[in-house]
């Protein structure tokens, strides 16, 4: 009888299914990100690679970017959006051989560090995923494996050349001309291929003239074949309300409104997609409290 793999099911599974490439299956880690520790408040910090073990809410966030081919995600900061993206670009080149990854940001260094977030993912997985796969080429703009499949970042200026099987492009609402980018990118993975776009919103842009929040916002009202993602400030588990209310405070007193709170730490996609209340004749918040969204009419 022929030796069995005792991996070969997992290394399936990891393959078919994106939270069982990022979670650890029972005492077996896969993905490992780089977390921070220390303590903030005495500016005692330090960084170090440790078990991407996801959140109940990022679960959530993982299967809406496996099931999806075009994802459009707003967040709030620091929820973990793009290692699940990186994550994510990392099972497509190793288990989806002659994979073309492109990676998208708004400057240069921004694309650089979100390939060595991949390559940094990459040299930490067991043995048993990444089986004979070895790096080919390693740069600050390629990442190159010997089953054919490749990763490349580039500034969101360049890059629309190549034709991607994944495509992801991070701060999207921060790029000048996203309309530009998409349509050169998208028209590449039309063939079967999936795009995602992650952001937090950017409150110097109305949501008139951002592409973004034109997209995420056509993609809440089931008007557009791309699906919204959104996750509160309150997602991550160790935020308090004290916490938040702290944030308040702050934006406040020193701007004299909290649109940079709802820009940062939205509690709601509405709160995200509104422009800046300071310069408004009626306050944000006021609005907010008469806000109710209208049911669909269905006139078939």
């Amino acid at each position: 009888m022929p030796d069995l793999n005792p991996y070969a099911l997992l290394r399936e599974l990891a393959r078919r299914d994106l939270e069982h490439f990022i979670s650890p299956i029972g005492d077996q880690v896969i993905c490992q990100i780089e977390t921070e520790y220390g303590r903030p408040t005495a500016g005692v910090l330090a960084k170090a690679w440790k078990p991407f073990t996801l959140w109940p809410a990022q679960r959530d966030v993982v299967r809406d970017f496996d099931k999806h081919r075009l994802v459009c995600a707003l967040k709030a900061r620091q929820l973990g959006f793009t290692w699940i993206a990186s994550a994510m670009a990392i099972q497509q080149a190793i288990l989806h051989p002659i994979a073309t990854v492109l990676l998208f940001s708004k400057r240069d260094d921004e694309s650089i560090d979100l390939l060595r977030r991949c390559k940094g993912i990459f040299l930490r997985l067991p043995d048993w995923i990444t089986e004979d796969t070895k790096v080919s080429v390693s740069n600050d703009h390629e990442f190159e494996l010997s089953n054919g499949s490749r990763i490349l970042a580039f500034p969101t200026t360049a890059g629309d050349s190549y034709t991607g099987s994944l495509v992801i492009i991070d701060e999207a609402d921060l790029v000048p001309d996203l309309d530009k980018l998409m349509a050169s990118v998208k028209p590449t993975i039309d063939a079967g291929g999936k795009m995602v776009l992650i952001s937090r919103a950017d409150k110097s842009k109305p949501p008139e003239n951002s592409p973004f929040k034109r997209t995420f916002q056509a993609a809440l009202n089931g008007d557009s074949e791309w699906h919204p993602v959104f996750l509160p400030w309150s997602a991550r588990p160790d935020r308090t309300p004290e916490w938040y209310q702290a944030q308040v405070k702050e934006c406040f007193d020193r701007t004299g409104s909290i649109d940079e709170v709802h820009g940062s730490y939205p509690a709601t996609p509405q709160q995200a997609l509104a422009p800046k209340s300071l310069d408004k004749r009626f306050p944000g918040p006021w609005i907010e409290k008469c806000f109710k969204p209208l049911k669909r009419l269905n006139l078939a």
